[in-house]
């Protein structure tokens, strides 16, 4: 679920950005990704067995913050105000730092790699992206001249819509920069926008490679461990 509504906020929704639905629509893929993050930090905690009260705390705390994030968004409606956008997207960026490390930590103690072991890191590869864009959008709301756009990205003052269009191009720079493509339609103009760019870039290859590594090294060991049993279960029969 939570894959699957990153996914369609990657492909399907920049197809309406220019349309008058679309803060309605991005407000709507903003929800089910909490829905949907909600969920899966739910189902971890089940799986992992931990102490209840650490369990809901956890959830809770992403709860508030997920909430707070959204109902927030209608707030913006009315209220053009640099602080509270600024205070939405550090909800916003903490709920999405403490779902991507529940989904992490169950990803490396998996045992078996399944169709879920590889889905959960991709959610978290994802999710780390869509946080970046967060940082990267408070940045430019107090320094405009922090990035440089394409002549055609003209942004004003911080209302709704440009709140919703910042965020919309700061995703599509952020998971270039994850992915280290780097097009250089949208470049970092300021030391701090330098150095996140330069910090994201650096997380997105040590993810990757220490993911592969760990992916590999579980296959590895769960090849090995079914061998065992076929030898163990071949020795029975004799």
């Amino acid at each position: 679920m939570l894959l699957g509504a990153l996914l369609a906020g990657m492909v399907i929704r920049p197809f309406f950005d220019s349309s008058i639905a679309a803060s309605g629509i991005f407000t709507l893929y903003m929800a089910v990704v909490l829905l949907g993050s909600l969920y899966a930090i739910g189902i971890e905690d089940r799986v992992s067995g931990r102490t209840r009260e650490r369990t809901i705390g956890r959830f809770v705390v992403a709860a508030v913050l997920g909430v707070i994030g959204m109902t927030g968004r209608v707030s913006l409606h009315t209220h053009h105000s640099p602080y509270l956008l600024l205070f939405l997207t550090a909800c916003w960026i903490v709920f999405l730092i403490i779902i991507a490390g529940a989904i992490l930590s169950r990803t490396l103690r998996a045992r078996r790699v399944t169709v879920d072991t590889i889905s959960a890191a991709l959610c978290v590869y994802m999710l780390v992206g869509l946080a970046w864009a967060f940082v990267y959008s408070a940045i430019f709301v107090f320094d405009k001249d922090s990035f440089s756009f394409p002549h055609y990205e003209v942004f004003g003052t911080t209302t709704f819509s440009e709140a919703h269009h910042v965020l919309s191009a700061f995703m599509y720079y952020s998971f270039v920069t994850l992915a280290t493509i780097g097009y250089g339609d949208i470049t970092p103009v300021s030391p701090p926008a330098r150095a996140l760019s330069a910090l994201e870039g650096i997380f997105g290859q040590f993810y990757i490679a220490i993911l592969v590594a760990s992916l590999v090294g579980i296959r590895i060991s769960q090849a090995m461990q079914d061998e065992v049993e076929e030898l163990r279960e071949a020795q029975d029969k004799r």
